[in-house]
């Protein structure tokens, strides 16, 4: 099955290269058709992310990622794990990669509460980043490719306090529906959690047979 946004290019040499083509983005991918190293470099083209390198120190912090993700990335393609597990996972160890790559991946808890630390004035990516660091050590701990605990764990997550959501009156109803006209996604979409009160994770499954 053709991957998005790829091209087939033969060169006057013969040789076949794959590229990949979004917007202003233009870039040869690395590795052969179907590698890791393909499909690692095609994901975080695609989501917007560094890559990781695949010439990583042994025992690093950018090692232990690669190995992650590349199995992660398997585990999507198996079904036994979300795409938006993998982006969301790729996007903030690539942080970590830009702070700590080079470093030992026996990483002290310290280590994890100084990056958390910088990350206060965005409290939701600081605590995904946390849920992402912990995920990884849990995976790593399982197959003893590193000696020390989850440095993550145990870190206090950042809790900010807010009012909540402000609830709707009619006349936020009426100036919604003025502005998303009939045929609209976002129309549909109101109007099918006002009529049914499905999950959110509910409504993207009703469809005729409902």
């Amino acid at each position: 099955m053709p991957l998005p946004y790829v091209t087939e290019e033969r060169l006057p040499s013969g040789a076949v290269r794959y590229r990949f083509r979004r917007g202003a983005v233009k870039v040869t991918l690395k590795g052969e058709p179907g590698s890791s190293e393909f499909l690692a470099h095609y994901s975080a083209l695609r989501d917007g992310v560094p890559a990781v390198k695949s010439k990583a120190v042994t025992g690093s912090v950018e090692w232990l990622v690669g190995l992650y993700l590349a199995d992660l990335e398997r585990r999507v393609g198996n079904n036994l794990a979300s795409p938006l597990t993998l982006k969301g996972h790729r996007h903030h160890l690539a942080k970590l990669i830009a702070e700590y790559g080079a470093k030992d991946a026996n990483m002290p808890q310290s280590a994890i509460v100084k990056f958390h630390d910088k990350l206060h004035a965005t409290p939701g990516a600081g605590d995904n980043m946390l849920k992402a660091v912990s995920a990884l050590y849990k995976w790593a701990i399982r197959r003893d490719h590193v000696k020390c605990g989850n440095p993550a764990r145990d870190v206090q997550r950042i809790r900010k306090k807010t009012d909540g959501f402000e609830p709707w009156a009619a006349d936020d109803f009426t100036r919604y529906l003025d502005h998303h006209k009939p045929g609209t996604m976002a129309r549909r979409a109101l109007i099918l959690a006002m009529a049914t009160t499905a999950r959110r994770g509910d409504l993207c499954r009703l469809g005729r047979q409902n």
